[in-house]
This record gives structure tokens, C-alpha cells and sequence, in this order.
């Protein structure tokens, strides 16, 4: 039966290791968007659907806790942001 590895007795013996790079960002291809619409939103997107989900949000001037989509939408998947 094999046994697990026992720790070092002091964390500060064992050697430090270097974080990794960060891998740097590179632009989508055009295919690689549209496959990213497809999975988020189906095959059918419908261009009003879309604009919903894509429109930002600003407070409210009469209520100043309050967030206001003027396009309608997704209100309860916004509202946490």
C-alpha cells in the first residue's frame, strides 16, 4: 500500500516557485464569435433578444438606488450587477 508524501517540517525550506506569466490575450476570429453567440444564445438569435441582453444600465434620477434598463429585458439577471 502505498503511502502519501509527508510535508516539509518548514514551509520556508522548500523552494519558491515563480508565478507563470500571464498568458497573453488575443483577439477573437470572427468563426470563434459567432460560435460564442450561438452557444449563449441559440441558433435563432433574434436581434431584438440580443440588443436586450446587451444594453447597459443607468441609476435612476428619481431614485437614486435604483438601476433603469431603458430597453426592457433581463432585469432579474442584471439586477445583482
Amino acid at each position: 500500500m502505498a503511502t502519501a508524501p509527508s510535508l516539509p517540517a518548514d514551509p520556508a525550506s522548500t523552494p519558491s516557485k515563480a508565478p507563470h506569466p500571464p498568458t497573453p490575450l488575443r483577439k477573437l476570429t470572427q468563426r470563434e464569435v459567432d460560435r460564442l453567440k450561438e452557444v449563449v444564445w441559440g441558433r435563432e438569435l433574434k436581434v431584438d433578444v440580443f440588443e436586450r441582453w446587451s444594453q447597459g444600465f443607468v441609476f435612476s434620477e428619481e431614485e437614486p438606488s435604483a438601476l433603469v434598463q431603458d430597453g426592457g429585458g433581463p432585469c432579474a439577471v442584471i439586477a445583482p450587477v
